[in-house]
C-alpha cells in the first residue's frame, strides 16, 4: 500500500513542475531515465520525481513544461529489478507524454559491485495542438484547421555498473526511430560516470560527467556535475551544460532515504542573465534499503 501512496503522490506533483529541454541538470536523481540498466541498481525500492519550470509564457501553449516520474523495484526471483519512467512534455503547441517499464537483470560481483543490464519498452504520444496556430486568422490556408495526435512504440537499453564508490554507464535510446528517420526524436547515446570521494566523516565529493549524442546530428552534449553532502543531510551542487547552461543545487536528504533539491539553471544562449529566462527544477526521491 505505502509505494502505491507513494507513486500517486509523486505523480500528481508532477502538474507543478516543468522544464523546456531534455537537459538532464539534475540526472544524478534519476540515471534510469536514459539508462534502463541504472533500474534498480542503487536500492531496493526507489520513487523519484524531477520537475522543471520555466517562468516564460508563450501564447502558443502557455509555460513550457517538463516532468518525469520514476519507480523502481527489486524482485530476487527474476534476478533484477522492474521499473517505469512517466514523462510529460509542453512546448509550444506540441504535447508529449511517454510511458517506458524496464527491467533490469542484476549480476552481483560481491563488496558492493553490481553490473546491471537493462531493457524498456517506450509508449509515445504526441499531440500538436495546430488550432492554436490559426486564432487570430482561421481562414488562412497555411494554417492546419485540426490537431493531430500520433501513437508510436520505441527501444532502449543500457549497462550500468556500480561499486561502493564509483557509478558508470552507457544507455541507448530512441532505437527504433533511429531507423525510421521519425521526425520527433532521435536515436541517442549517453555515457556517464561518477565518482563518490569522502573527506573525513561528515563531507562526500561526487564529481560526475554525463555526455550525450544524437547519432543523426553531427553534435555533442556534455554534462558536468559537482556535488557535496554536508553531515550526510546538505546538498549543495553546480552543473554545466557546455554551450547551454550553468546551474546551482542546494537540497537535503534525511537518513539517506528522502532527498529534496532545488537547482536553478541560467541559459548561456541568451546572452543575459534574466530570473525569466531561468529554468527552476525539483527533484525528490525516497530510496528504502539500499542495496549492499
Amino acid at each position: 500500500m505505502k509505494p502505491i501512496f507513494l507513486f500517486a503522490t509523486l505523480f500528481f506533483t508532477n502538474i507543478l513542475f516543468a522544464q523546456t529541454t531534455t537537459e538532464f541538470t539534475t540526472f544524478w536523481n534519476n540515471y534510469s531515465q536514459f539508462n534502463a540498466g541504472a533500474t534498480g541498481i542503487e536500492h531496493k525500492h526507489y520513487v523519484s520525481n524531477t520537475t522543471r519550470l520555466q517562468y516564460f509564457y508563450s501564447s502558443l501553449g502557455g509555460v513550457p513544461m517538463r516532468a518525469n516520474l520514476s519507480v523502481a523495484t527489486n524482485i530476487e526471483n527474476i534476478k533484477g529489478a522492474i521499473g517505469l519512467n512517466v514523462d510529460l512534455d509542453k512546448y509550444g503547441i506540441t504535447r508529449t507524454q511517454k510511458i517506458t517499464p524496464s527491467y533490469a537483470y542484476q549480476r552481483d560481483f560481491g563488496d558492493g559491485k553490481t553490473l546491471g543490464a537493462g531493457l524498456g519498452i517506450a509508449l509515445i504520444r504526441v499531440s500538436n495542438k495546430y488550432s492554436q496556430l490559426n486564432q487570430n486568422h482561421p481562414d488562412d490556408p497555411v494554417f492546419l484547421e485540426q490537431d493531430k495526435v500520433e501513437w508510436f512504440a520505441d527501444v532502449n537499453c543500457g549497462l550500468m555498473y556500480r561499486s561502493d564508490h564509483l557509478l558508470a554507464g552507457v544507455g541507448i535510446v530512441n532505437i527504433r526511430q533511429a531507423f525510421s528517420n521519425n521526425k520527433f526524436s532521435h536515436f541517442q547515446y549517453y555515457l556517464n560516470a561518477g565518482y563518490r570521494i569522502d573527506i573525513g566523516e561528515k563531507v562526500e565529493v561526487i564529481p560526475s560527467v554525463l555526455f550525450g549524442n544524437p547519432l543523426s546530428n553531427n553534435f555533442s552534449d556534455i554534462d558536468i556535475n559537482l556535488m557535496t553532502k554536508l553531515a550526510d543531510f546538505l546538498l549543495l551542487g553546480i552543473n554545466y551544460n557546455h554551450n547551454q547552461s550553468i546551474s546551482g543545487t542546494i537540497g537535503f536528504e534525511v537518513m539517506n532515504k528522502i532527498r529534496l533539491a532545488y537547482t536553478s539553471e541560467s541559459n548561456s544562449q541568451i546572452g543575459r542573465s534574466s530570473f525569466l529566462f531561468n529554468k527552476h527544477e525539483i527533484a525528490l526521491s525516497v530510496r528504502i534499503d539500499q542495496n549492499n
